[in-house]
């Protein structure tokens, strides 16, 4: 599997996004809140910074589209591989003891 690293930069910042867009909800909700003038001002500026990461984030994974103007995610077709092989290999490391991966790499731990 051969993951490019524009698909790389661009999973790490799709989720750096979604932080920032539950960010941004949390911040709001309390923004609007009954609670002191202070804190709810403080609470918009941290929404308004979140939304400014969201926003940059998306910038960001717009800008990794190659020269022919192909998106990022437009050929995602190594996304269910790889979720596959997480699947696979967090279920393989669940079932080793904590701390004894001797079995995982070959006796080399």
């Amino acid at each position: 599997m051969s993951i490019t690293w524009r698909a790389a930069v661009a999973g790490m910042e799709a989720g750096m996004a979604l932080c920032a867009a539950l960010n941004l909800a949390y911040f709001l909700h309390r923004a609007v809140s009954v609670e002191p003038l202070s804190r709810r001002a403080a609470a918009f500026v941290l929404a308004l910074i979140s939304f400014g990461a969201m926003v940059e984030s998306g910038f960001v994974i717009l800008a990794l589209g190659d020269s022919a103007g192909d998106s990022v995610f437009g050929s995602a077709g190594w996304l269910p591989r790889a979720a596959g092989d997480l699947r696979r290999d967090g279920v393989y490391f669940g079932a080793c003891p904590e701390g004894d991966f001797r079995a995982v790499r070959g006796g080399m731990a």
